[in-house]
């Protein structure tokens, strides 16, 4: 393509990390517009075109699209949006802590130039999630749009499901950082006790993921992660039922009590997940 067309342009570096590669693209392009594409994925033909048009018809600093998140042998949509959704950074903000309409994610979204102004942070994971805090600054308006552009494709030997226990581990250490950040830029949008949530939140779900995560070969490392998770829940003040909600709650205090009941207790809801699911199943045939 570099070849054949001027606005192309390889560039050929030694291998040391996404963050890396990001930052030296970013360094040499010229466009007014920067959007980025993951190694494993890939975009619909269309994709460029329609976040361009989105960002010029309502003047936004950021367009994000929907995608489709591919495994083996299927797919799933996401639905951060129904319709056309115009966001504030007050708006942003608190979308950003609570996850659902605006995943950390760079790859579905289109960003105006001046909105990057914080490099990739190098030998990092979840380098997505520190650097969208920081460019937050820059995003007056965001628009959401429910056209499905994106292909998310799961890969067992990817970065992101290799070292499960340490990732997951590294996701809750960027995301309290993230937290941080966010209530720096939008103190009047997020208050402390949403702030606390979304921490709480955090914790519990890292440790979730990690028990449910049976590897006999990482036991160990599962065993010591959890631990760890468990430290930090105890340096946080006591949770709240009100705050947290009757099942967050439970689990937070099972695992500032004792990781290990706590891990085998999620084991156990996933088991019963599972039979729920296969007598649906047999049911239905």
């Amino acid at each position: 393509y570099a070849a054949e067309d001027s606005r192309f342009h390889a560039l050929h570096i030694e291998n040391s990390g996404v963050s890396t590669a990001r930052n030296k693209g970013l360094e040499v392009c010229r466009g007014r517009y920067i959007t980025f594409l993951d190694p494993d994925d890939s975009m619909r033909p269309d994709m460029l075109s329609r976040m361009h048009e989105l960002i010029l018809e309502y003047d936004a600093d950021v367009v994000q699209v929907n995608f489709y998140k591919e495994y083996t042998n299927t797919k799933r949509r996401s639905h951060l949006a129904k319709e056309i959704t115009i966001l504030d950074r007050k708006q942003i903000a608190l979308e950003l802590l609570k996850g659902h309409r605006i995943p950390n994610y760079v790859w579905n979204k289109l960003f105006k130039r001046e909105v990057i102004d914080t490099p990739f942070p190098k030998g990092m994971l979840f380098e997505d999630i520190y650097v969208m805090s920081h460019w937050l600054k820059n995003m007056h308006k965001m628009v959401i749009a429910p056209d499905v552009l994106y292909d998310y494709r799961q890969r067992r030997g990817s970065t992101m499901h290799s070292n499960y226990a340490q990732n997951r581990f590294d996701y809750l250490k960027s995301m309290e950082g993230m937290a941080k950040r966010v209530k720096e830029i939008e103190p009047d949008a997020i208050s402390d006790s949403f702030v606390s949530k979304c921490e709480w939140r955090g914790i519990i779900n890292a440790a979730k993921d990690i028990a449910r995560y049976e590897n006999n070969t990482h036991r160990e490392q599962i065993e010591t992660t959890i631990n760890k998770i468990s430290d930090i829940a105890k340096t946080k003040p006591n949770p709240s039922l009100s705050l947290l909600g009757y099942k967050l709650y439970v689990r937070a205090i099972l695992l500032r009590k004792s990781p290990r009941l706590f891990a085998l207790y999620i084991r156990w809801v996933k088991k019963c997940n599972l039979l729920k699911k296969n007598r649906s199943k047999k049911l239905f045939k």
